[in-house]
């Protein structure tokens, strides 16, 4: 996996940095002048605090960007709306960009908590920490997802919705791609499930806030829809499958066997369209009760949410899958978040 630097600021970066700046530079200027009014400096002061307002957006999408902040003009402006700030009766701007300014220098300055790997258990799921490597401007973070023994990790939770999200001291967001199983499907155990994501946070930044987001399966679906898959003798499973519930209504359809679109070269697979109305998300179950991989692109509208979905690879014997549906607000009670805070970022 090869990452490329990112191409130089653009004129773009340039004209925000100016429009933030003018009002900024009219507010001192106009506040340090022996004849201005009291209603001179309010006026000039609110046009200063929509120019800051507007500062912070944009430090975050550079950074965004980027993978750090602008230092060569950042610093300078700091020194300047500090000093400028006090001297022409705009003492908030100062104190406003000294907060601004400390908040950088503990970011820098935050050590880290080394004790890895950390574990911390919600529900029926447990997520270790493992291990953070820097290679250059990624940093790359082991971790895994593990379940009660006896039990596999695909039937406790979604492995497909697992999210990482980072953060430098909780309120500045880091480029964080998906992640990726580690383990192949020889070498994993049934309940732990071994990931890696790749995450980019700055350079200045000394430790990092990892937070991992996954849906631990509720109980009972709102919905389940039993169906029969396509013998090799026959092209389609052409009627449709419907049912409804507490609210969801389930359509499955156009079920047949086919090639893979998304692996190379093109596998066997079986391919079907779900249709899930007022639903939050699905799961497909073999007769077992075991959660069985299913891969989607989905589109919606409305309230409906269609996917076009492909079962692979395809278990041995297989003739009926069921299809469970679940609520938003199953998804949303059943949601766990683990954080752990003050990564080593070096």
């Amino acid at each position: 996996m090869v990452c490329s630097n990112p191409s130089p600021p653009s004129s773009e970066w340039y004209v925000a940095g100016v429009i933030v700046a003018a009002p900024l530079a009219l507010a001192l200027a106009v506040s340090a002048r022996r004849n201005a009014t009291l209603s001179d400096r309010a006026w000039t002061g609110f046009a200063a605090v929509i120019a800051c307002i507007a500062l912070w957006p944009m430090l975050l999408s550079y950074l965004e960007m980027y993978d750090d902040l602008p230092w060569p003009l950042l610093l300078p402006l700091l020194a300047v709306l500090i000093i400028g700030g006090w001297k022409c009766h705009q003492k908030w701007l100062a104190v406003a960009t000294a907060a601004l300014a400390a908040f950088l220098a503990f970011t820098a300055l935050t050590p880290p908590e080394d004790n890895l790997p950390r574990t911390q258990t919600l529900g029926d799921v447990t997520a270790i920490v493992q291990s953070v490597r820097h290679n250059g401007v990624i940093l790359s973070c082991d971790f895994a997802l593990t379940t009660p023994p006896g039990t596999e990790a695909g039937d406790i939770c979604d492995l497909q919705s697992i999210r990482c999200a980072e953060r430098v001291c909780r309120l500045m967001p880091v480029s964080c791609w998906r992640p990726f199983l580690e383990a192949t499907e020889e070498e994993r155990n049934p309940d732990e499930t071994r990931l890696n994501v790749l995450t980019f946070p700055p350079g200045f930044a000394n430790s990092v806030d990892l937070a991992i987001t996954v849906l631990q399966w509720p109980r009972e679906p709102a919905v389940s829809l039993d169906v029969p898959l396509p013998s090799p003798s026959k092209a389609t499973v052409g009627v449709p499958f419907s049912t409804e519930g507490n609210g969801v209504r389930l359509t499955v359809a156009d079920v047949r066997p086919t090639a893979s679109r998304d692996t190379r070269p093109p596998e066997p697979c079986i391919a079907l369209t779900i249709a899930a109305e007022n639903a939050g998300c699905i799961r497909a179950r073999d007769p077992h009760g075991h959660t069985l991989p299913l891969q989607w692109s989905r589109y919606g509208a409305d309230r409906t949410t269609t996917y076009e979905a492909e079962l692979l690879p395809i278990p041995k014997d297989l003739n009926r899958i069921t299809i469970d549906a679940f609520t938003p607000e199953q998804v949303e009670r059943n949601t766990l978040t683990f954080r752990f805070p003050r990564l080593p970022n070096h």
